[in-house]
């Protein structure tokens, strides 16, 4: 996202074998992380070697793996307060940023679904990307029902963005078939 980085004040990130962790000032420790998604468009789209899936969660005891525990961010105790940080949207953000250095990138993000609260999740996600006041990054919403909701973002500038806006309804037609 492209809000000014000095209005920014994120968590300092440790680069772990999973992705990149970070512990607030309350203690609770998150990984934020991206995969590989070039898999998700057809052989041959220019622009799916540069197709990354996005996600951060908190972490909690149970999925640590040795490296995580091991690191100097564990959550405490007294992690379970929930709570409001804009130093995590900060971190979120900085790290989005980061990745959109590359204007070929592409982000996938899908709200995890696990404890059917993926609907909050996009709320806060947009509410996020209005917040920072975004400019130059394009979000499609690919996928937004009850049960699913992901969104592409790649940049205004992005050289494949005819292609990539030329795959966005064969993608939400795949996606809406899977729901159906």
């Amino acid at each position: 996202m492209t809000s000014p980085s000095s209005n920014l004040n994120p968590y300092e990130l440790l680069e772990v074998s999973s992705g990149f962790q970070f512990l607030t000032d309350q203690g609770k420790a998150y990984i934020v992380y991206t995969t590989e998604a070039e898999g998700y468009f057809p052989e041959g789209t220019l622009f799916a070697a540069h197709t990354l899936m996005f996600g951060f969660k908190p972490l909690r005891e149970s999925q640590r793996s040795l490296e995580e525990i091991t690191s100097p961010f564990q959550s405490s105790p007294q992690s379970r307060t929930n709570a409001f940080d804009p130093r995590i949207s900060d971190t979120i953000v900085s790290f989005i940023q980061e990745l959109f250095k590359d204007k070929r990138t592409v982000l996938l993000y899908v709200c995890d679904q696990a404890d059917g609260r993926q609907g909050v999740r996009a709320k806060l996600f947009d509410s996020w990307f209005r917040q920072y006041r975004v400019k130059n990054i394009i979000k499609a919403t690919i996928a937004n029902s009850s049960t699913v909701y992901a969104c592409m973002l790649f940049s205004s500038d992005n050289p494949y963005k005819a292609e990539i806006e030329d795959c966005l309804p064969e993608m939400i037609e795949k996606i809406s078939d899977y729901l159906n």
